[in-house]
């Protein structure tokens, strides 16, 4: 055979050689139109077939390859598209599920954050009373308990240790003034008093006749409120308010000029029947609050109404924040 032969012949090998993968390319189409299939998982095209979700995965690699074999092949294509198609549901089921679990999550982180305790402060409260608690100082214990709070009771006689760790101390007007005094004035730790004459001894008010506040005559039912913004007025507007379901004794004193007064005995201004100090306030003497304190009025004989247990929850809120 002449060079000129040769030449031709080899010519017409190398485009048959690259005529070939034109086919294949062409077969595999049906990969590729399996990318855009969309939802045609029932049908035996493979092409439409290719992809029941995740296009990427059915269409482009698991069917690209077997397209390579030409038309006969197409089914297997298909085949590929239809697995594909399923990974990628399963996959966007599981993507989905976890969205929805991070959203639960961060929902109930929200829920806890709302806090769960009015007040925020911790839950362990020290209500200290007489050796045997009166009927008043139960009514006290229970309201603290649907507070959710956790109440250990101690006599007036315990020591102020007993306060460690607790997130607020409550003296009912029950105790002994005598023996509880100041044990608690130094106590890093709020404090809510309601016993005349511990109030001066803690520095809350200013020292009566015999060392005592004043409480008033057993014909009180209301007091006062005169400052309508603080949170300890619960609140109730500047007015009187029924604290009492039967007439008894109101709490009172004459707190430093640094406390914040929040209501008084009716008719009478200068005694104030609700107060406050902030922690390192300078009290009666120069005397700086370690913490929290509230002047309260109830006494131990008295009942009090719901609005009265509104104002005592909202001194409790206020001293534990």
């Amino acid at each position: 055979m002449t060079r000129r032969g040769l030449v031709v012949v080899f010519s017409l090998v190398v485009i048959g050689c690259t005529a070939a993968p034109k086919r294949q390319t062409n077969s595999s189409t049906g990969g590729d139109t399996g990318e855009e299939g969309g939802t045609g998982g029932g049908s035996s095209t493979g092409g439409k077939t290719g992809t029941g979700g995740s296009p990427g995965t059915g269409g482009a690699s698991t069917g690209g390859s077997p397209g390579t074999g030409g038309a006969s092949t197409g089914g297997a294509t298909g085949t590929g598209g239809d697995t594909g198609g399923s990974s990628g549901g399963e996959d966007a089921g599981v993507d989905a599920a976890m969205v929805k679990d991070a959203g639960a999550g961060d929902l109930a982180k929200d829920g806890t954050a709302s806090g769960p305790e009015a007040g925020g402060g911790g839950s362990g409260v020290l209500l200290v009373t007489a050796a045997t608690p009166t009927a008043g100082d139960t009514a006290l214990k229970n309201k603290l308990t649907a507070m959710g709070l956790a109440v250990t009771m101690a006599d007036d006689a315990g020591p102020a240790t007993a306060a460690n760790g607790k997130a607020l101390v409550v003296i009912t007007s029950s105790g002994m003034r005598g023996v509880i005094a100041d044990k608690f004035k130094a106590v890093a730790v709020p404090v809510i008093v309601m016993k005349s004459g511990v109030m001066a001894s803690m520095s809350l008010t200013t020292a009566v006749a015999n060392g005592q506040d004043t409480e008033t005559m057993p014909d009180q039912t209301e007091i006062a409120i005169t400052d309508a913004a603080s949170p300890l007025a619960a609140g109730f507007p500047a007015g009187n308010v029924k604290v009492y379901t039967a007439a008894s004794r109101i709490v009172a004193g004459a707190p430093a000029a640094t406390a914040k007064k929040v209501a008084t005995v009716v008719g009478m201004p200068a005694q104030v029947a609700i107060f406050s100090y902030a922690a390192d306030a300078a009290m009666v003497g120069g005397f700086k609050a370690p913490a929290r304190r509230v002047g309260f009025f109830i006494h131990q004989t008295a009942t009090l109404s719901g609005d009265g247990l509104k104002l005592f929850e909202a001194a409790v809120n206020w001293a534990r924040q």
